[in-house]
């Protein structure tokens, strides 16, 4: 996330963020993504116990989740970050997407 964050919150009305978690615990700036985005802001959680507020969803990034928020999927650059697998995965719905490489920019971390 951090090397997108400032770039989000400069938000023009034109950036969409889907973001992956285990839980709200393990959430970094949701609030202030959801101020500054609104319903652009879609946050995504494997392992919550807790009840989902409307905009939340439960479970992993599918093509599916991307195809409901932004319709035509082709239309966007997408930014990437995350551990090595979340990357692979990410890459590989985009891909089966139909979205070229050329959109797709990735920051690789670990911990």
């Amino acid at each position: 996330m951090t090397p997108f964050i400032e770039y989000i919150l400069r938000d023009k009305g034109e950036n969409w963020l889907f973001h992956a978690n285990q839980s709200r615990a393990t959430s970094a700036f949701g609030t202030q993504f959801m101020q500054r985005l609104g319903d652009r802001f879609v946050p995504i959680f494997s392992r919550e116990t807790g009840q989902l507020a409307t905009h939340e969803v439960a479970g992993r990034i599918t093509p599916e989740l991307f195809r409901s928020r932004l319709g035509q999927t082709k239309d966007y650059q997408y930014y990437i970050c995350g551990p090595e697998g979340f990357m692979r995965e990410a890459e590989t719905i985009l891909s089966g997407l139909g979205i070229p490489k050329r959109q797709i920019h990735s920051e690789h971390f670990s911990f």
